[in-house]
């Protein structure tokens, strides 16, 4: 009896491959379906928050209309705070273009008492016909910062560029800006980033190796270095990143002024050297190489509690100006610019590239590199343009004096929030004072470096339609806020 053939090579592969397919195409609807999410400043965050991911610039402005503090926070469909200015700019019109990050756009405050609002009205109260469009994105760093106008700013045709980067920039956090950057860009260059599939493999990585999803946006608030952690932008990057903005306005035709912001410590003169002082100085020294106008909050506010006015008029929190607050930096801003003969005389930038070989940054004595590059992307898509930076703890450095160097009292505070459906604020205080404070975009895990309390803190956690809820919180004690009752 002859022997039975089975099927030959060819269809076996055949058939092996269009299985294969349809497995492939099953897990992709299957994926959609579940709609997998990667960290929180990647762009498949669920829409409708006022922090969601963004696909070049690590996360950015949900379109809408959100609590924020004790006003609403309006935000325009192209991811700026509202209102935009028409395009094409009408001919006889100036119009001013404000950068930074969360004091700018305004945290806490309600649309119209934003500084760019309020720097508008006091420009246009001298008779001039201006618009001042808000640039300011909650945690944007300097390098964000020249995406966006890469992105959306250059388009809107500002005659005037205010370059007030500076928080972000300084902050301690665990990423390096322009690590995290090149990884989202290897991320979204590679062609099997559109695959929901692809995306789920690379959220479960994360969740394995131990991430959970979302990170915080923190702000600077005291003078002091914490443990365990790298400057966002390194000094000398952050020198580039501002003289590549003042050279790119002037070529553009485009003059450019810089703002110094200030926070409660400065205002109060607390210590004797801050871990943003160096960056003070940088900003200062790159604004006087190309003879740009530098107006500095710290004396505008300063002036103004030698008057008789409280820093709780002044400010929301110790970082972020109040309404008030806003409008006097507004107000010397415009007479700073006046002063330079602007509009008539645009303040194009005049200096070649900025000479940073020499800035040193006495608070940063770390090893370049980072943990940023330790992403689920990272871990799936190789970086072929650049090999992965030295990573490990930071090799700490003696602190100024008068600073808020590490020791007892310094812990971290690891909780929870439930039952919010969009962006949580959570502040942490102590003995009337705000220690730090963040954002999450939803419900979920994070942790806070609490600096100089060793007992109990207080942990607020506020929702964006106005639920709070309140607990105390100790070293060594999860915490779970449950934000569904507040």
């Amino acid at each position: 009896m002859a022997r039975r053939r089975g099927p030959p090579l060819g269809f076996k592969i055949l058939a092996s491959a269009l299985v294969l397919a349809a497995v492939l195409v099953l897990g992709e609807v299957g994926a959609r379906m579940l709609g997998p999410e990667l960290p929180a400043w990647r762009p498949s965050d669920k829409p409708g928050m006022l922090m969601s991911g963004h696909p070049t610039r690590l996360w950015g402005l949900a379109p809408g209309v959100n609590a924020n503090g004790r006003g609403l926070a309006t935000v325009d469909p192209i991811g700026l705070r509202a209102p935009i200015p028409v395009v094409p700019r009408p001919s006889e019109q100036a119009r001013v273009l404000v950068v930074a990050d969360s004091t700018i756009f305004g945290h806490g405050v309600p649309d119209g008492e934003t500084l760019p609002a309020q720097l508008q009205a006091a420009l246009q109260a001298e008779g001039l016909d201006v618009t001042v469009v808000n640039g300011g994105i909650p945690g944007y760093s300097s390098a964000q910062s020249r995406l966006l106008l890469d992105e959306v700013g250059w388009s809107l045709e500002p005659s005037l560029l205010v370059i007030a980067n500076l928080w972000s920039d300084n902050n301690f956090d665990l990423w390096h800006d322009k690590d995290l950057l090149r990884t989202a860009a290897v991320f979204r260059d590679n062609p099997l980033s559109g695959s929901a599939l692809f995306r789920l493999v690379a959220s479960s990585v994360d969740r394995l190796r131990g991430g959970r999803g979302a990170h915080l946006v923190t702000w600077t608030q005291v003078s002091g270095k914490p443990d365990g952690s790298v400057r966002r932008v390194p000094l000398q990057d952050y020198a580039e990143n501002l003289d590549a903005m003042a050279r790119e306005a002037a070529a553009r035709g485009v003059g450019v002024a810089f703002l110094g912001l200030a926070n409660q410590d400065l205002v109060k003169v607390t210590y004797d050297e801050g871990s943003w002082d160096t960056y003070f100085r940088v900003q200062e020294a790159v604004a006087a190489h190309h003879g740009a106008v530098r107006v500095e909050a710290q004396a505008t506010l300063t002036r103004a509690v030698a008057d008789g006015v409280s820093l709780d008029d002044l400010f929301v929190d110790e970082l972020h100006p109040s309404g008030e607050g806003h409008r006097r930096i507004a107000v010397d801003l415009a007479a700073g610019l006046r002063g330079a003969g602007w509009p008539a005389k645009p303040p194009l930038a005049t200096g070649g590239p900025f000479d940073v070989s020499g800035l040193d940054d006495p608070w940063s004595e770390q090893a370049e590199g980072g943990y940023g590059r330790d992403s689920p992307q990272r871990l799936l898509v190789e970086d072929k343009e650049a090999d992965p930076s030295a990573g490990g703890a930071p090799v700490q450095g003696g602190a100024p004096a008068g600073s808020h160097p590490s020791g007892a009292g310094d812990w971290l505070l690891e909780g929870t929030v439930a039952g919010a459906e969009g962006p949580v604020t959570i502040e942490v205080s102590a003995d009337g004072r705000t220690l730090v404070s963040g954002s999450l975009p939803g419900p979920g895990a994070f942790t806070l470096p609490i600096r100089g309390a060793a007992g109990s803190v207080t942990v607020t956690a506020r929702t964006a339609d106005g639920r709070e809820v309140t607990q105390t919180a100790e070293a060594g004690s999860p915490l779970s806020l449950d934000t569904s009752g507040g």
